[in-house]
């Protein structure tokens, strides 16, 4: 097992791998479900990969690099908050 140092750590990076997920979705135009088609991705899946409930957003990251020809390091970052949403995005978005 982890310390819960180390989960606690875990956590906040999901939360914030969640968020940028969702940014980087608000941030090209599409809604949950069209999102959820482009990708892949069932849309109750989507949702927990936004919400932080799901455990592995890695595997989210390279499903969404792939479907938009980017690269999954954008979503590991940290940047400047978004001027539509107020949230942190990479500035590559």
């Amino acid at each position: 097992m982890y310390p819960k140092e180390a989960n606690d750590l875990r956590l906040v990076f999901s939360k914030n791998i969640a968020r940028r997920i969702r940014e980087f979705r608000i941030e090209k135009g599409y809604n949950q479900p069209q999102f959820a088609y482009k990708i892949g991705a069932d849309i109750k899946t989507l949702q927990k990969w936004e919400g932080g409930t799901r455990v592995n957003l890695y595997s989210a990251v390279f499903m969404i690099a792939s479907a938009f020809g980017c690269e999954p390091h954008i979503f590991f970052c940290i940047v400047p908050k978004s001027p539509k949403t107020g949230l942190d995005r990479p500035k590559n978005f």
